[in-house]
């Protein structure tokens, strides 16, 4: 069951449209249905005119305007300072003796690409895990 957004929850949220800007006909929209598994929670509540509201879920450009709404409650979650996405998963012990080995020198002068190849992941998951490194 949904719950009743407080005067609270609905300042945190925004009294504005995320689309538009309209500040009128306000309603709030789960970016996640809860019928897919989204929690009814703020951080997965949007505020939308009803227009806007309207053509989410049944305009033509649906999918188009949903994105857009899902990038804009992105951003200003971010702007408060949310963390967003998954949570950062350990770095493996492997990489970590492997990683200090290419930071003193030992496997001579080779690039990221060719690194990344020796220890069986992707460029990217080897950014993720020096960055992880990095925060710690």
């Amino acid at each position: 069951m949904r719950r009743n957004l407080s005067e609270r929850d609905k300042k945190e949220i925004g009294v504005q449209c995320r689309n538009c800007g309209s500040k009128k006909e306000l309603e709030y929209h789960h970016v996640v249905p809860i019928s897919l598994g989204g929690k009814d929670v703020n951080s997965n509540i949007v505020c939308l005119c009803y227009p806007c509201h309207q053509k989410i879920h049944y305009g033509e450009s649906k999918h188009g305007l949903h994105s857009t709404v899902i990038k804009k409650g992105l951003d200003v979650a971010r702007k408060k300072g949310k963390k967003l996405g998954r949570p950062a998963t350990g770095v493996p012990k492997e990489f970590i003796k492997e990683y200090n080995k290419l930071q003193s020198g030992e496997y001579g002068s080779i690039t990221i690409v060719q690194f990344a190849k020796l220890q069986g992941i992707a460029v990217s998951t080897f950014y993720k895990y020096v960055g992880i490194l990095n925060r710690n």
